[in-house]
């Protein structure tokens, strides 16, 4: 088969691409990029299946870290919105 660069279009379910959003380890990583790490993942689980828990409880916490981040970030925003309006 030969490998072409030409984009293709697949019909998934909003669960579905919910899902994929849910392995994106940056905003603008496009689906092309999370199906090919889904794949590269499931064959390193095929060899070795702690490697792959490994790699996913990896990309699970960048998660978590980037969501309380974000948190801080929005709560000391309105913290200092409430300074300004209080001024």
């Amino acid at each position: 088969m030969a490998k072409s660069k030409t984009p293709t279009t697949i019909k998934l379910l909003h669960e579905t691409k919910g899902r994929l959003d849910g392995l994106k380890e940056y905003e603008r990583e496009t689906y092309d990029e999370l199906v090919n790490k889904v794949l590269n993942i499931i064959n390193i689980t095929i060899k070795n299946p702690l490697a792959g828990a490994r790699i996913f409880r990896n990309i699970k916490r960048k998660k978590i870290g980037k969501e309380k981040i974000h948190e801080r970030l929005l709560a000391r925003q309105q913290t200092q919105q409430e300074m300004e309006s209080e001024s």
